[in-house]
């Protein structure tokens, strides 16, 4: 079967804010690390949330211009793969989201379209 990417703190907590950060709704809480992360991914785990980019922005740290790049998947403006990793491991443990299955499959998507980097 297919491993959820959900972290166990907060597979039980409502949907909205958190101490750490938001919980996704059931529905969202399935995603499998066989699954291709894009930011069409990351989009539909804020938007099932209520969340704002600006909101994202406020707990992560990671700028709202590279929060939109990630979840629009505009790669020419995203930094090095060093830094994309870790806005997407932080977008992944605000939502409860395994950071680990995120980012790696995210930064494969990145590397494809980048060329390898």
């Amino acid at each position: 079967l297919p491993r959820p990417i959900l972290s166990s703190e907060v597979r039980d907590r409502p949907v909205g804010a958190t101490a750490r950060g938001f919980s996704p709704p059931e529905h969202m809480r399935n995603i499998s690390a066989e699954q291709e992360i894009s930011g069409t991914t990351l989009k539909r785990l804020r938007v099932a949330c209520g969340v704002s980019i600006n909101e994202v922005a406020d707990v992560t740290k990671v700028s709202k211009r590279y929060l939109k790049a990630l979840e629009e998947n505009d790669f020419e403006s995203l930094p090095a793969p060093v830094y994309v990793r870790g806005f997407v491991r932080e977008y992944a443990r605000v939502f409860g989201v395994d950071p680990d299955v995120v980012a790696s499959s995210y930064l494969a998507l990145y590397r494809r379209y980048r060329g390898g980097e």
